[in-house]
């Protein structure tokens, strides 16, 4: 038995199931609480606070003198079950969850070796009272909810950064859209993905809003509160049989703001958070790229073309002291925003103007066939950093910064939208059913494939009907699947 690290989505911290934190005011009753003979403590829906649902008698206990003690609201096992003995209360019970590790993840810090994650505890709050579940667990050092299955399957910390409006919003909506139609399928098997974070509900809901009523976003700032996180299944045929991988994939915004911010206080507190990050994703808009903003004449983004060098500047100064050899070498996917700019439509032919040649896939018509091979993301790969090189300075900096990388372009809402400003200064999409993404996904994809959680999908580029090929296939995928290798800590 054993369990995946309990990894916090804010801070990264990972904790043990002595460490995880209970929220004791929100509870349900057991069924042993409902066989009592007091059933007041009952409660059904698990966001209410059920403290005042629970009759302690403290008012009568206080006018006698005797004041009891105050059960705190955030308390561990251990520090449970102590409160129980301490004050005569019914034996806490704990609720285990049995964990099958996947080869690949068969290394588990040495303390979960012996059970499996704790997922609950049942425990009585004060005497007479009905016995309770709490089941909402936290992180011990930032108090932030534990997605509900951290700890059953590995969890992934993923920090996207990206200057004032370079397109994280946007782009965030468009993923979490893509992500939840089931529209992935890298290679021989198929990606499916539901929302695993109850604080991430109102940006799954101005998700749909953008796409169905075409409704864009605010910032990310106030519509994600906490870290956008994804269960992610990943169903591939092993030979005979089909078997299913699954993660907690977590995206944490950064701030524009504060990546160009004079005095990078902000990105000095971040600092062991960003060392801790198994992946990052950096958004580039073409807009602050001074060559292409001025043949294009469009107005720059928030800061100008200068806002690549407080970018570096500040990146420098303060996020690469907290990594060896002053380098990010976390898998990284540099993203150009905004490709759609760049492309030739009837009205405009800005990759003309800029002398892109239109084979380049930055600007060339998405071929839905060969996705996800390794040649597709070579080739994009190398197109994009062509477009880049319009600002070497730029582009040197991020090889240097970022040497294990994956250059990709994107466009969140696609090349045909037209976008007006409502009477309530609301941006919306004029026609919904015309958006359409490019390559939202793909960093996403090559991520989960540096990570460990996809196979390497060169492997499988040549994979075909024949019967030879997909034997070929079947051994590749069996090898993938029983290797055992230390990821996703």
């Amino acid at each position: 038995m054993g369990y995946y690290p309990i990894k916090c989505i804010r801070c990264a911290h990972i904790s043990t199931n002595d460490e995880v934190l209970f929220d004791t005011q929100d509870v349900v009753g057991t069924m042993g609480g409902a066989l009592s003979k007091d059933t007041s403590g009952l409660v059904d829906d698990q966001n209410r606070t059920a403290a005042s649902l629970f009759s302690d008698d403290d008012d009568d206990d206080n006018k006698k003198g005797n004041k009891k003690e105050k059960m705190p609201q955030y308390m561990s096992i251990n520090e449970l079950v102590e409160y129980s003995d301490k004050n005569g209360l019914a034996e806490c019970k704990k609720h285990y969850q049995i964990v099958k590790i996947t080869p690949d993840f068969a290394n588990v810090p040495s303390a979960a070796v012996d059970e499996g994650v704790l997922v609950g505890v049942s425990f009585q709050k004060s005497k007479g009272a009905a016995i309770v579940r709490a089941s909402r667990r936290f992180c011990p050092y930032c108090k932030c909810e534990i997605p509900t299955l951290s700890g059953s399957m590995p969890t992934y910390n993923v920090t996207i950064m990206g200057t004032s409006a370079s397109g994280k919003t946007v782009y965030l909506s468009a993923l979490n859209w893509l992500l939840g139609q089931g529209e992935v399928s890298p290679g021989p098997g198929r990606l499916t993905c539901i929302s695993a974070n109850r604080a991430n509900a109102e940006f799954v809901n101005r998700s749909n809003l953008l796409f169905e009523e075409g409704t864009l976003p605010g910032t990310t700032q106030i519509i994600m509160t906490e870290p956008l996180v994804v269960q992610m299944t990943y169903s591939v045929r092993c030979g005979k049989e089909v078997r299913h991988k699954r993660c907690l994939f977590s995206i944490a915004d950064m701030r524009g703001e504060d990546l160009i911010a004079q005095d990078g206080d902000n990105l000095m507190l971040r600092g062991e958070y960003f060392a801790s990050s198994d992946a990052f994703m950096l958004l580039i808009s073409p807009l602050n790229i001074s060559r292409i903003s001025r043949t294009l004449q469009i107005k720059g983004e928030a800061g100008g073309s200068g806002i690549h060098q407080t970018l570096m500047s500040n990146i420098e100064s303060y996020i690469l002291p907290h990594f060896e050899n002053h380098a990010i070498s976390k898998p990284t996917a540099i993203m150009l925003s905004k490709c759609d700019i760049l492309m030739n439509t009837p009205d405009r032919k800005n990759a003309d103007k800029l002398n892109i040649p239109l084979h380049n896939p930055v600007v060339a018509a998405e071929n839905p066939n060969g996705k996800f091979t390794g040649t597709y993301f070579n080739v994009h790969n190398r197109g994009t950093q062509e477009v880049l090189r319009m600002d070497n300075t730029l582009l040197n900096f991020l090889h240097d910064t970022f040497p294990n990388s994956y250059y990709t372009s994107f466009s969140s809402l696609g090349k045909n939208v037209d976008i007006e400003e409502d009477e309530n200064y609301v941006e919306r999409v004029t026609n919904p059913n015309s958006i359409r993404p490019i390559r939202v996904v793909d960093p996403v994809v090559y991520i989960l494939i540096k990570l460990g959680f996809l196979p390497e999908l060169y492997r499988t580029e040549n994979a075909g009907d024949s019967k030879e090929k997909k034997a070929n296939n079947d051994r590749v995928m069996m090898e993938w699947w029983n290797r055992k290798t230390i990821q996703g800590g």
